[in-house]
């Protein structure tokens, strides 16, 4: 987390806004929650949650850090000229001497080194791998999610001056003031690959927030239900490295730090690279 404040502090990146995150709860859960916060307060005395917040009573209130992935993903692209980009679904990659044939439905592609950053498909593309790895894979797990999300919610009547994420016991409410959007989530299902959203589990996620919050949420039909799939690392262990006797690498097991530990994995890489 310091690497990425670090990163953030010094390059101002474009898709990244500052906020904050209110973990809000009632007594009767506090046990749960006290080991992680150390301190909390009383909803009904806060300016801001007081309005908003019904029946829970104590809350604890840090720093947050939201992105916008595309346009990070287009600021990381700005000035960069000697990159080739190509939109190709990988169906193998084989080890060719000392370089690699990575192909695809439609072209065969020749290179020095490979990095794999492919989630929790990186087994079906990495072959002939170190013993160490291939440990490390058999103990991870896909793990997918659903969520909700609707823009242009100022038409709706939901404006607030900033930009912050009502964490509700165990279910979210972000508020994105800069894009003008709301995200409501997010369902959790451990050895899952299936990218259908949970509709149930979504349904029911929206009547808590609903319950719990005391202004008026759009209809459950605006909303448009996404889903994703992380990788759980052994231990929720992130792996970056190489990964075979040669010049394959990857970049896995991120699971909810993809936004923190991916730019201390890119640092690593481009010095191992580098050599």
């Amino acid at each position: 987390m310091s690497y990425f404040e670090e990163f953030y502090q010094t390059q101002k990146p474009q898709g990244i806004i500052e906020g904050f995150e209110y973990q809000i709860l009632e007594q009767s859960t506090h046990e749960k929650w006290v080991r992680r916060y150390p301190k909390f307060s009383s909803v009904l005395e806060d300016q801001f949650l007081g309005p908003l917040i019904k029946e829970k009573t104590l809350f604890y209130k840090c720093p947050a850090y939201f992105i916008n992935p595309n346009d990070l993903k287009k600021w990381l692209h700005k000035g960069i000229s000697n990159i080739q980009y190509k939109n190709k679904v990988v169906t193998k990659i084989v080890k060719n001497n000392e370089a690699y044939q990575v192909e695809t439905l439609d072209e065969n592609i020749l290179a020095d080194k490979v990095i794999l950053c492919t989630n929790h498909l990186t087994p079906l593309l990495s072959k002939d791998i170190s013993e160490e790895f291939q440990f490390y894979l058999n103990h991870c797990k896909p793990v997918s999610g659903s969520y909700l999300e609707l823009n242009q919610v100022s038409r709706f009547g939901i404006e607030f001056n900033s930009t912050f994420n009502l964490a509700i016991e165990k279910y979210h409410f972000i508020y994105r003031h800069d894009i003008d959007q709301i995200q409501i989530g997010a369902t959790s299902n451990n050895r899952d690959t299936c990218e259908i959203p949970k509709t149930q589990q979504l349904q029911d996620i929206y009547s808590f927030i609903d319950r719990y919050t005391q202004f008026k949420l759009p209809r459950y039909e605006e909303f448009t239900e996404k889903s994703g799939i992380r990788f759980k690392g052994y231990y929720r262990l992130p792996f970056w490295g190489k990964i075979d006797d040669s010049n394959l690498y990857t970049v896995c097991g991120l699971y909810k730090n993809a936004f923190t530990y991916a730019f201390r994995a890119a640092e690593d890489l481009k010095l191992d690279l580098l050599n």
